[in-house]
């Protein structure tokens, strides 16, 4: 059982994840409808698309593969975007885009149906993220059982400021993404060997969006803004960043998110109104009544990060994957053994960690 590391290390190398944040939701019809989301920035982020089937499970979707994908803008510009993973298609080059620009997508799938977003212009910037700060509180939730218990949470808050003298609306969207380092069990073995962390992304209150109308705002600085509340929880036990992303986007996409926001928070479930009646901004151009799902935004990116440390949680975590000599092997979690099986898990350390 000692050698169960070593192996698992050497096909783990092999390993790759990408992650972005996922918003799930249901459909009022099952199966075969088109759902095309993706993202060009002007920041340091990868431009990527998303392709996607819906199923007949109606909370389910299936990767659509082997599609062809392109950027375009109104220069004549084209990224071409290849196939990184199972529907996920990217750049591998950090491709920033130009305020003003109008970009779109254009993607061919195998079997020669053609699907493209309307023209999104990139917006200015309008505001930066000055701070971020948290707080530790505790939430209650009810188990299947009928029980209420509690959880111990962090809070996320930013404060912004305003960059941009221009008098026009400006509309805002909050992401933020937490990074991870996370340390496999260092199992003995003969070699001495130690393995190597990963590194795992994960989007806390995915299926809450937080938007901001600026339209009416005459202040220059938002304080204290919540963007995200996190369990504590194993994930804390090494160094843990908090990555906040405030993104300026058009009205278009602004009205665009805020139906979706309604359509998860309705009745309090993401599952209750179907989200055929949000309408996004891809289409197939040979066939106008063909329903298809999502939207491809142009967005401005200003980023800021705050990470913590063990020694900054006020409570104790269980350690479930440290090595204990008196436990046995098949009670440790599959990803104590291989850390590359925890979803979107690199070995690949991002360039912030030290």
């Amino acid at each position: 059982m000692r050698y169960i590391y070593f192996i698992l290390m050497v096909f783990s190398l092999f390993s790759w994840s990408a992650c972005i944040q996922e918003i799930d939701f249901e459909t009022e019809r099952l199966g075969e409808i088109i759902v095309i989301d993706g993202r060009i920035t002007d920041g340091q982020e990868a431009p990527f698309v998303r392709v996607r089937e819906t199923t007949f499970n109606p909370r389910v979707t299936a990767a659509v593969t082997n599609a062809s994908v392109r950027i375009l803008d109104d220069v004549g510009s084209i990224i071409y975007l290849e196939e990184v993973d199972f529907g996920y298609y990217s750049s591998f080059d950090l491709i920033s885009a130009v305020p003003g620009r109008t970009y779109w997508v254009e993607v061919q799938l195998e079997n020669g149906r053609m699907y493209q977003s309307e023209p999104n212009t990139m917006p200015e910037a309008t505001m930066t993220v000055d701070s971020i700060h948290y707080d530790f509180g505790e939430r209650t939730f009810v188990t299947s059982g009928g029980i209420v218990r509690s959880e111990d949470v962090i809070n996320i808050y930013a404060d912004a400021s305003k960059i941009s003298t221009a008098e026009e609306d400006f509309f805002l969207r909050w992401d933020v993404e937490e990074v991870y380092k996370f340390s496999p069990t260092d199992f003995p073995d003969p070699f001495g060997m130690i393995p190597p962390p990963c590194y795992v992304s994960q989007f806390p209150n995915s299926q809450d969006i937080k938007l901001f109308n600026g339209a009416n705002f005459s202040g220059t600085r938002i304080s204290t803004q919540q963007i995200a509340t996190q369990l504590v929880d194993h994930t804390f036990l090494e160094r843990h960043y908090f990555n906040v992303n405030l993104r300026t986007i058009n009205q278009d996409a602004f009205i665009y998110f805020s139906q979706l926001d309604a359509t998860l928070s309705n009745v309090g479930s993401i599952f209750d109104t179907p989200p055929s009646g949000v309408v996004g901004n891809v289409f197939n151009p040979n066939d106008l009544t063909e329903e298809v799902l999502g939207y491809f935004e142009a967005s401005a990116v200003q980023v800021k990060r705050i990470f913590l440390l063990p020694g900054d949680i006020p409570f104790l975590i269980d350690k479930y994957c440290e090595y204990n000599p008196q436990k046995p092997y098949w009670d440790y979690e599959p990803e104590c053994f291989d850390c590359l099986s925890a979803k979107n898990s690199t070995l690949e350390r991002p360039f912030y960690f030290p």
